[in-house]
């Protein structure tokens, strides 16, 4: 059996094309813009405050648009902003978690050799 893509009301060929491809091109934008701003002198504040913009624009705006271009524009540009935000927060956390675990390491570490010690 063939099947067909359904075609829905209001829908431009631009915005069939966009929403078949809108998570490679959120993931390739929000690469490029991680690699901005880990090479050069941006900071992650400056990302952050895009993001929120971003993502009003899209919660308060591209949500409820009747235009389906509008919708999947606005949904892209949201989520391309998640690399750039969560990248860093990630980095911290397993930066956090290694010292931790050296932390321990060297704990246990002098326990063995407290221990080890001849009476």
């Amino acid at each position: 059996m063939t099947t067909y893509p359904v075609l829905e009301h209001r829908q431009s060929r631009f915005s069939r094309w966009f929403r078949t491809r809108k998570l490679r091109i959120a993931l390739l934008v929000g690469a490029i813009e991680t690699l901005a701003i880990v090479l050069t002198d941006a900071t992650w504040r400056w990302a952050l405050v895009l993001a929120a913009i971003v993502f009003a624009f899209y919660w308060f705006v591209g949500r409820k648009s009747k235009y389906d271009s509008v919708r999947q524009i606005s949904w892209t540009a949201a989520a391309s902003q998640l690399l750039p935000v969560l990248i860093p927060v990630v980095v911290a956390l397993v930066g956090f978690f290694v010292i931790v675990a050296v932390v321990v390491l060297a704990v246990l570490m002098v326990a063995m050799l407290y221990l080890d010690r001849r009476a």
